[in-house]
């Protein structure tokens, strides 16, 4: 089975999306910044282990955790450098309570069934004086209503409702945003557009255009085509981050691509 094929998974320097790999990229260097020395860490819903690789290699010590077990098998011969690669759900988490002091789930929390056993859960392993961080879409930027962005997710946040949730389950928490940099704005922006157009129009209207030419119009909304990611990545890829592209900071949060926050247990 495909890598991809059971939930959304990015896998760098294979997909062709540059764009995609940056925007998950700043969120693991704003990781980085705000935790860049902890006993241990764990990535929630690891994927094929980018992300734990720069935790490990940035951060210190880490585990990394994911459901798809063929995953973690292109994990561990990949991105050979977290302590552990575990297969196991993230709404009954395998470890000891308290035991991170630092958490991470980056793109993961829209996709549990159960946000409420998932953020309860990160709490309870995240250690006293820890750091949860915690980033998923903005439901703001994507198709509002009852629209889903990816038929993946099992339901999408706004700021709001994000906020709500993490502080039934963690003490404080500080919000931010990752929003384009100049070499995405006029993308996104248009993106953004197109998918709020698209929920506005129940009747269907747009399917009168030929595909075609809302492709067309679309493309020439978003400019020239973004280059792909080169074949050969950086070992390591926090290297390979470009704040042109994307950047997590304040900012108006309805406006934010991903809502991203840091949580205190």
């Amino acid at each position: 089975m495909p890598l991809d094929a059971v939930i959304e998974r990015l896998i760098p320097g294979e997909r062709g999306d540059e764009g995609l790999l940056q925007r998950h990229l700043a969120a693991y260097a704003f990781v980085v910044h705000e935790a860049p020395a902890v006993t241990l860490a764990l990535d929630c819903g690891c994927g094929i282990g980018y992300g734990a690789h720069i935790l490990a290699r940035h951060c210190g010590p880490t585990v990394g955790l994911d459901r798809e077990c063929e995953a973690l098998r292109e994990a561990r011969r990949r991105y050979p450098g977290p302590l552990a690669h575990v297969c196991g759900d993230a709404q009954g988490l395998p470890f000891a309570d308290g035991a991170f002091d630092l958490v991470v789930s980056s793109q993961v929390l829209e996709h549990a069934a159960d946000p409420e056993a998932f953020c309860g859960e990160l709490r309870r392993v995240c250690a006293p004086g820890g750091k949860a961080i915690i980033a998923v879409p903005n439901r703001l930027t994507q198709a509002p209503g009852e629209f889903l962005s990816s038929e993946c997710h099992a339901r999408e946040f706004g700021p709001d409702d994000l906020w709500d949730l993490l502080r039934r389950h963690f003490s404080a928490l500080t919000p931010y945003g990752t929003f384009p940099g100049p070499r995405m704005a006029r993308f996104e922006s248009a993106d953004t557009w197109a998918r709020r157009s698209v929920a506005r129009d129940r009747l269907g209207l747009r399917r009168l255009a030929p595909r075609g030419l809302r492709r067309w119009l679309l493309g020439r909304l978003r400019g020239p085509q973004q280059a792909v990611a080169p074949p050969a990545l950086p070992t390591d890829l926090l290297t390979h981050h470009d704040c042109a592209y994307y950047v997590v900071t304040t900012g108006p949060l309805e406006e934010a691509l991903d809502l991203v926050a840091v949580c205190r247990p």
